[in-house]
């Protein structure tokens, strides 16, 4: 079966008026169209209406979701990039030229440097899903362009340790359960933690690698994900926390397809043959884009229309759902259960996963920590990923350009 569906009175039979259960379908339909899912369908017919979905999941969000969730997270910040653009004005007033063939990557750990790290602040708004850089073992980084005066910023990358579980992740790599159900007891796998344990010390998850305009127009995006596995930024983490990073893990939270991390042909395979950087890894089970943060206020408001109208339950601590994030969530959640849809069939979008290593020793390293055979090959040089990516993109050349403010896109 590819479609799951369930079915509600679409009219009410004293008066003719619309349900409260088909007003909030009809929203809810709304909504998921906009967010790309078009494997969704309401149709009525005689007094009822279907509501049916795919179990075959969307792979990509819709631009247009993408755009209004970025323009969203740059209002809910309005006050902080205002007062970054009164305090550097000089950021974005002085012009100058790019030539692709020139570019020369500065690359710069920030932290210790309130300006610098007010300027990765600034720009990570720029993405359009907020990811938190600051968790476990954590450095950021900001990219001049060193071939130009004025050095202007040309891209960031904030790397963060990776997340305990991740199912693509840790199936890749040979990771198994850190316990096991025997019986009615769940018991402890001591090898298994150990192992899972040691290997994650060596490994960095990638929470933002973007160009900066002007250079996102001149596909830099492949360059400046290649560079994360540069002797600048992999030497400081190594240095830093003392532990060999061997790999890099990231997600494309928008679709499974994230074009920055793809057909970078800068790795090397057993044979010695070049392959790419990061590749997809597949879980067992899909990962969803699941936050109902994205449906509309009409659509939370016909939800709170259902609940008054079709319970006996008081709805007075839902009123307040416009102040509340949580009872928001909590007034979508109880619609969506009460009309026996699943939580997953709201989903937005499958997530896709990447592992990025240099060699494939390093799959083999992170199987097997214990055998201490940790790869000499871990970075890229600078020199190699411009040379790279020059021969996969065409000059260009831009004249009399500068940044642009983040507020203006608001």
């Amino acid at each position: 079966m590819k479609h799951k569906s369930i079915v509600v009175s679409s009219t009410l039979e004293k008066d003719g008026r619309t349900t409260p259960e088909y007003n909030f379908l009809r929203s809810f339909h709304r909504d998921l169209r906009a967010f790309g899912r078009y494997d969704i369908s309401l149709v009525i017919v005689g007094k009822q209406a279907f509501f049916s979905w795919s179990v075959l999941y969307n792979r990509t969000a819709s631009k247009a979701l993408r755009a209004a969730v970025s323009k969203s997270r740059l209002e809910q910040n309005r006050q902080f990039l205002d007062n970054f653009e009164q305090d550097f004005p000089g950021i974005f007033s002085t012009e100058f030229d790019i030539d692709t063939d020139r570019f020369e990557p500065e690359i710069v750990e920030c932290s210790d440097d309130p300006d610098q790290l007010a300027l990765f602040r600034y720009f990570a708004h720029q993405q359009s899903m907020a990811s938190k850089v600051a968790r476990g073992r954590f450095a950021r980084f900001c990219i001049f362009d060193a071939s130009v005066k004025a050095r202007p910023l040309a891209g960031i990358i904030g790397l963060s340790s990776p997340v305990y579980f991740n199912g693509a992740r840790d199936g890749h790599v040979g990771w198994g359960p850190i316990r096991n159900k025997i019986g009615d007891d769940w018991v402890p796998d001591v090898e298994a933690k150990a192992r899972r344990d040691k290997g994650l010390l060596h490994v960095s998850h990638v929470t933002i690698s973007t160009p900066i305009p002007p250079y996102d127009k001149l596909k830099f995006g492949k360059l400046i994900s290649a560079l994360c596995f540069s002797p600048e930024v992999i030497g400081y983490l190594e240095e830093k926390y003392g532990c060999p990073i061997v790999a890099l893990t990231t997600t494309g939270g928008w679709g499974v397809n994230a074009a920055p991390y793809q057909r970078i042909r800068l790795g090397r395979n057993q044979q010695g043959d070049d392959r790419h950087l990061f590749h997809a890894v597949e879980p067992k089970h899909p990962s969803l884009n699941t936050t109902l943060d994205y449906f509309s206020d009409d659509t939370v408001e016909l939800a709170l229309e259902m609940h008054k109208g079709c319970t006996n339950e008081s709805s007075t601590d839902f009123e307040n759902w416009r102040e509340k994030a949580a009872l928001r969530n909590a007034l979508l959640q109880w619609s969506l259960k009460y009309l026996g849809i699943p939580r997953k069939a709201a989903y937005v979008n499958e997530v896709g996963h990447f592992f990025g290593s240099v060699t494939d020793q390093a799959t083999q390293f992170l199987n097997d920590v214990r055998s201490n055979d940790i790869p000499k090959e871990r970075t890229i040089q600078t020199s190699d990923a411009l040379s790279y990516w020059r021969s996969k993109t065409e000059r260009s050349v831009r004249e009399n350009v500068s940044t642009p403010r983040l507020s203006e896109d608001i």
